[in-house]
């Protein structure tokens, strides 16, 4: 939904915790070992990942190269785009913080800093034959 061409991409080596269970979409932060790994409830920042998905989106699975090389790609910048990987049910003009399991939620639990907003309520989206609920955000 937006130009990746405006956005800062970075390559980042993740923790076995994010390919194990993080999703396209989902948020992570460096950690001090030169790696990332998902965001928890308290965390003021992070990053979203977003990678190319795997053959059935209906398992949201990693690529084989993400999986091999444990690393995924990061965005930067400002984004309009999708998701699936929040909690709760947001309503639109929420500020979004980074929260567990590398997802957003409308609840700060600990957190001083928003990094998005949400810009369209909870709809149902079809992604090849198979249906997401999503809502839209603006990152800050």
């Amino acid at each position: 939904m937006s130009d990746i061409a405006l956005l800062s991409r970075r390559d980042v080596d993740v923790e076995d915790n994010v390919i194990d269970n993080g999703k396209n979409g989902c948020w992570v932060k460096p950690v001090g070992d030169g790696k990332y790994d998902l965001t928890v409830d308290g965390d003021d920042f992070g990053y979203i990942v977003w990678n190319e998905s795997g053959r059935d989106p209906a398992k949201q699975e990693w690529t084989p190269d993400v999986i091999q090389l444990k690393q995924v790609a990061t965005f930067a910048g400002k984004l309009y785009a999708k998701t699936d990987q929040y909690s709760g049910t947001p309503s639109v003009g929420d500020a979004l913080y980074v929260g567990n399991d590398g997802k957003l939620s409308a609840t700060a639990n600990g957190s001083d800093f928003p990094v998005a907003y949400c810009v369209a309520a909870e709809e149902t989206f079809e992604h090849l034959g198979h249906e997401f609920t999503v809502i839209e955000i603006q990152t800050v």
